[in-house]
């Protein structure tokens, strides 16, 4: 769940910035007057276990946290507390039924999952979570709100992914990306049965359809240099229910950029996470970026703080004014990060 109200608001107070007609005082007091009183959480990170290598992620080398899931105690009462939020946001008359009718030129593909779906994933394998079915269970019995589900096709089962369309899971993304075998093995570690895994899909396709399950499905590709997407696209445009998403992967602190196929030179360097959601751990913690693997950048506990607690803290807004003033140490975790705006401005 992102606030993409705020991307909205501040869109010109970008281009004034980067045209020099606003200063880092004037920037920072825009951007803390649309900064949402609400809290928005994208991603909850219920444990961190993988069993892939993929290269394009800094998990297999970077993470250096111990492995952990989240108890279900803990999950239940973070599931609670974001539901009283989302009834919160529904009294402002924000909500999909409200917002998306208005808002059609949405800037990425499917973007109104990343909006209003909590996100299930992070950096692990969300099939491999042993409480998964019953987390998700909780969320549609208990909350309002969408979640979504992204997973490498090898970890993805018929009969689970059945059971999460039976519970009204919104969305799955299927990562599959690679046209073969020995592109999947060299780019993720894994071996698999490519042609197997292609009739998995299939049938879990056909399983959606012949039961008329809501769950939107999408078949990833990942667009970097070795891999030819327009012939993924081309093999996968002809099968009906499907949506191709085409992935510009996220530049990670400490990812290779030689692996994507656009320059990195070109990306948008227009992050503004900071103000529009944070990012829940296994291990409870709170942190500002989907970026931040090692947690970096905690903020807070929920074992002793609510959410919109941590949301209106100064310990968050101290944050936010080092990330508008570049003021982080030179190693700090946005300092390493492709997308972190104020690298190169003063």
């Amino acid at each position: 769940m992102l606030d993409y109200s705020f991307y909205e608001k501040i869109q010109n107070i970008w281009e004034l910035y980067k045209l020099n007609f606003l200063s880092k005082e004037e920037l920072f007091n825009l951007f803390e007057e649309n900064f949402s009183n609400i809290p928005y959480i994208d991603q909850l990170e219920t444990t961190n276990f993988c069993n892939m290598r993929c290269k394009m992620c800094p998990r297999y080398k970077y993470m250096t946290r111990k492995i952990k899931i989240m108890d279900m105690s803990l999950f239940k009462k973070i599931i609670d507390e974001l539901n009283y939020i989302e009834i919160e946001k529904r009294k402002k008359w924000i909500n999909p039924n409200i917002f998306l009718p208005k808002n059609n030129d949405l800037t990425w593909d499917w973007s109104k999952f990343d909006i209003f779906d909590l996100r299930l994933h992070y950096f692990w394998a969300p099939f491999l979570d042993p409480y998964l079915i019953d987390r998700v269970r909780y969320i549609k019995e208990k909350s309002l709100f969408w979640v979504q589900l992204s997973e490498s096709i090898n970890n993805i089962t018929i009969s689970k992914a059945e059971e999460l369309f039976k519970l009204g899971l919104n969305r799955l993304i299927i990562a599959l990306d690679w046209l073969n075998w020995k592109e999947f093995e060299d780019n993720r570690w894994i071996a698999i049965d490519y042609n197997k895994e292609i009739e998995k899909i299939k049938e879990i396709i056909s399983v959606k359809l012949e039961n008329s399950y809501k769950t939107h499905i999408d078949i990833q590709v990942i667009n970097l240099k070795s891999i030819d997407t327009q012939k993924f696209i081309n093999y996968w445009i002809w099968i009906d229910w499907v949506n191709i998403l085409l992935k510009d992967f996220f530049p990670y602190p400490g990812i290779n950029t030689d692996l994507w196929k656009i320059d990195i030179s070109s990306f948008s360097k227009e992050c503004s996470f900071p103000y529009t959601s944070l990012a829940i751990l296994a291990n409870w913690k709170v942190v500002s970026c989907c970026a931040d693997y090692n947690w970096e950048n905690i903020l807070w506990d929920l074992n002793k703080e609510n959410l919109y607690d941590i949301w209106h803290s100064n310990k968050y807004k101290d944050f936010r004014k080092n990330f508008i003033y570049n003021t982080f140490d030179s190693n700090s975790l946005c300092k390493r990060c492709w997308y972190y705006p104020f690298n190169n401005k003063e």
